[in-house]
C-alpha cells in the first residue's frame, strides 16, 4: 500500500485555512440555546443548537443571560431585548438569594426569565449575573429565515451570523449516528464545503505522537516506544429530505510509525490504512422511527458498552421522553482494514428514559457472537443512570451483568502462553458523582469506584467482561474526552477495582486542563487479568496493583479543531513483579473542515 503522507499534509494545511461553515441540524418547536455577541451595535447569534426540554418548559417562556442596555423601574432592556417588569417581578442576587427590587445599571450582566403575553415580554424574575463572553437566550425555536438570517426563539427575534448554517430537519434522536457524529470532539467534522442545499462534503487531519516509557515496569529492559499518527478523513452529506433522512460517507486513511528502542532490525515499523469507515443510510420512516442501514457509529456517552464502527442496522423509536432500540451488527469486512470486530456479530437491545433535562435512565441486553480464536462471546445485560448537569450535582451509575463464555491466555503478553476456554458469570458496577460549581473557573469534582468481577484459573466461572465493542471514554468536567480508567493503564472492566477522583478546571470557555488519580486493584490474583496496555504480567499472588496519575489539558479554539496533551504516570504495585513506574505522553491535534 503506498503511502498517504503527502496527501495528509495537504489535508491538514486545507483543514486549517477553510472558512467555517458547519452542519446545525434544526427545527421549529425545538427547545434550543443561543450564544452571542454585539456586533455593530446589534446582538448577533453565533452559536445555536438543542438541547433538552423539561417538562414546564413552556412555549411561551425565555431566558436571557447578557449584558443590560436600558434599565428603569418599569422596563429592562438585556442584550437589546426589552422587557416589562410587573409588581410580581421577583429579583435574586447571584448567590440566587432573593434581594429587594433594584434597577440595574447599564453594562451589569443580568438573568432575565420571562413569559410572553401578546407581543411583548414580562420579566418573571431578574437576577444578577458576572459578566460572560457572550449573552445566553433560551427558549422554543419558532422560526429560522435562512434567506434573512434571522430566528425566533420564544418570540424574541435576533440576527444570526451569515456564516452560520443551521440546517432544518426534524428532531433527531440523540443517539442517531448523525448527531452523535456532528456532536463529537474526536470522530465529527463540521461539513463546512456547501455543495448544494442538500450535499455537503468535510473531512478531517490529526497527528498525534506518543511516547511509552517502560510499559514493561523494568526500566533495564530496551523496549520503550515512539509512535506517531497521522490520519485523515473525507466525508460527505445528503440531506435527503427535511423529515429527518439521510445518507453519510467517509473515507479514511493514514499511517502509523512506530520506533521501539531495541537494537533488533524491526525496531522500526509501520502500518498504512485505507479503508471506508462510514457509509451509513437513515430513513425517518414514521415521525418518532427512525432506521439506520449500513457502516454506522454503534456508540453512547460513556462508551462503556459500546464505541465502535459495525456493518448493520438499528431501529430507533421516540416515544416522547422513552426511546427504544434495536440493534443487529457484523464486524468491518468489506473495504476495512484488519481489526477486531471481523467475524462477530452483535445483537443489542436499549431502552431510555428520559427522567430530567440532563438525567436519562436506561436498560439494555447484548449478546456477542465470535468466530474468531479470541471465542469471546458475552451476554451482558444491565441498568444505567447518568445526569450531567451543567452546574451542581451529576451521578453515573452502572449495574451490569454477564454470562456466556471467553478464552483467556495463561499469560496475556506471551502469544505462546496456554489458551483455556471458560464460562463467564459475574457483575460489575460503575458509581461516582461529581460537582459543578458555578464560580470562575468552573471547578469540577467527581470521585467515583468501578469494578468487574473476576475468578482464579481453575475457577469454574470466570467472572465478568465488557463486550470488546467498549472503549471507557467520556467527558470529566472539561472540553475534550478522557480514558476515565486511566489514560496509560486503560484497563477492561474484568478482575479488578478502581477507585477514582478526578478535578477540570476550565481556564476559558474553550479550554480545560484535568487531573485523574486511580487506584487498581485486583479482584482475584491471577496472571492473565486485567487486558491493559502494559507489556507486564502479574505474579498471580498479590492483588495490588498499583496507581496512576494522569494530567489532560484541551483547547478547542473553534468547531472542527481539538488539541489535547495528556501526561501521565503508572505506580505499580505489589501484584507486579517488576516495580520500576512507566510514563506516557500524549499530543494530539485534530483540525476539520
Amino acid at each position: 500500500m503506498r503511502s498517504y503522507s503527502a496527501l495528509l499534509l495537504l489535508l491538514i494545511a486545507a483543514c486549517a485555512t477553510t472558512g467555517q461553515d458547519p452542519v446545525k441540524l434544526l427545527a421549529p418547536g425545538q427547545w434550543v440555546e443561543a450564544k452571542g455577541k454585539f456586533e455593530l451595535g446589534q446582538a448577533v447569534v453565533t452559536e445555536l443548537g438543542s438541547i433538552e426540554r423539561n417538562a414546564d418548559d413552556k412555549p411561551d417562556k425565555v431566558e436571557l443571560t447578557g449584558e443590560v442596555t436600558f434599565a428603569s423601574a418599569s422596563e429592562i432592556q438585556v442584550a437589546g431585548v426589552s422587557f416589562l417588569i410587573e409588581a410580581e417581578t421577583e429579583y435574586e442576587n447571584a448567590e440566587k438569594q432573593k434581594i429587594l427590587p433594584f434597577i440595574a445599571k447599564v453594562s451589569d450582566w443580568v438573568r432575565v426569565k420571562a413569559r410572553q403575553k401578546g407581543d411583548r415580554h414580562f420579566a418573571r424574575s431578574i437576577r444578577q449575573s458576572e459578566a460572560r463572553g457572550s449573552f445566553r437566550l433560551v427558549g422554543e425555536l419558532r422560526a429560522l429565515n435562512l434567506a434573512e438570517n434571522e430566528l425566533d426563539i420564544g418570540g424574541v427575534r435576533m440576527a444570526k451570523r451569515a456564516d452560520e448554517a443551521m440546517v432544518m430537519g426534524n428532531k433527531r434522536s440523540d443517539d442517531d449516528p448523525l448527531s452523535q457524529f456532528l456532536a463529537d470532539d474526536v470522530k465529527g467534522v463540521p461539513f463546512t464545503i456547501k455543495v448544494s442545499e442538500s450535499l455537503r462534503l468535510g473531512g478531517q487531519g490529526t497527528v498525534s505522537p506518543e511516547w511509552n516509557d517502560d510499559f514493561g515496569l523494568d526500566n533495564n529492559a530496551q523496549k520503550d516506544r515512539m509512535k506517531s499518527t497521522y490520519g485523515g478523513k473525507l466525508d460527505a452529506l445528503w440531506l435527503i429530505d427535511n423529515a429527518g433522512t439521510y445518507g453519510m460517507f467517509e473515507v479514511a486513511f493514514g499511517r502509523a510509525d512506530t520506533t521501539r528502542e531495541s537494537s533488533k532490525t524491526d525496531a522500526f515499523t509501520y502500518t498504512e490504512q485505507l479503508e471506508i469507515s462510514r457509509a451509513l443510510i437513515s430513513a425517518r420512516l414514521q415521525d418518532n422511527l427512525q432506521l439506520i442501514v449500513g457502516r454506522q457509529d454503534f456508540s453512547e456517552k460513556r462508551r462503556w458498552l459500546y464505541d465502535e464502527l459495525l456493518d448493520g442496522l438499528r431501529l430507533i423509536d421516540s416515544l416522547g421522553a422513552v426511546e427504544l432500540e434495536l440493534g443487529v451488527a457484523k464486524g468491518r469486512g468489506v473495504a476495512a482494514e484488519n481489526n477486531g470486530t471481523e467475524d462477530t456479530t452483535l445483537l443489542e437491545a436499549n431502552a431510555r428514559w428520559a427522567v430530567g433535562k440532563n438525567w436519562t435512565l436506561g436498560a439494555y441486553v447484548l449478546k456477542r457472537f465470535d468466530t474468531t480464536i479470541e471465542d469471546h462471546e458475552p451476554l451482558l445485560y444491565g441498568l444505567r443512570s447518568l445526569d450531567q448537569p451543567r452546574l451542581g450535582v451529576g451521578h453515573w451509575l452502572e449495574l451490569g451483568g454477564a454470562s456466556g463464555h471467553s478464552t483467556f491466555l495463561t499469560d496475556p503478553n506471551n502469544s505462546n502462553s496456554t489458551r483455556f476456554e471458560a464460562d463467564l458469570l459475574g457483575f460489575a458496577f460503575d458509581i461516582g458523582a461529581s460537582y459543578s460549581f458555578d464560580a470562575p473557573l468552573r471547578p469540577f469534582l467527581a470521585a467515583g469506584y468501578a469494578i468487574g468481577t473476576g475468578a482464579g484459573i481453575n475457577a469454574e466461572k470466570q467472572g465478568y467482561r465488557q463486550s470488546g465493542y467498549n472503549d471507557n471514554n467520556g467527558k470529566v468536567g472539561g472540553v475534550t474526552s478522557i480514558r476515565y480508567y486511566g489514560e496509560l493503564l486503560r484497563p477492561e472492566l474484568s478482575n479488578i477495582g478502581i477507585a477514582t477522583l478526578a478535578g477540570t478546571i476550565r481556564p476559558t470557555a474553550d479550554s480545560s486542563i484535568t487531573l485523574l488519580f486511580h487506584n487498581f486493584i485486583q479482584d482475584t490474583p491471577t496472571t492473565y487479568s486485567p487486558i491493559n496496555a502494559l507489556s507486564a504480567t502479574t505474579n498471580g499472588v498479590l492483588p495490588d496493583l498499583g496507581y496512576e496519575i494522569d494530567l489532560v489539558l484541551g483547547y478547542r479554539p473553534r468547531p472542527g479543531m481539538s488539541i489535547e496533551l495528556s501526561a501521565s504516570r503508572f505506580v505499580p504495585g505489589n501484584a507486579f513483579e517488576k516495580q520500576d513506574p512507566a510514563n506516557k505522553l500524549e499530543f494530539t491535534l485534530r483540525v476539520g473542515f
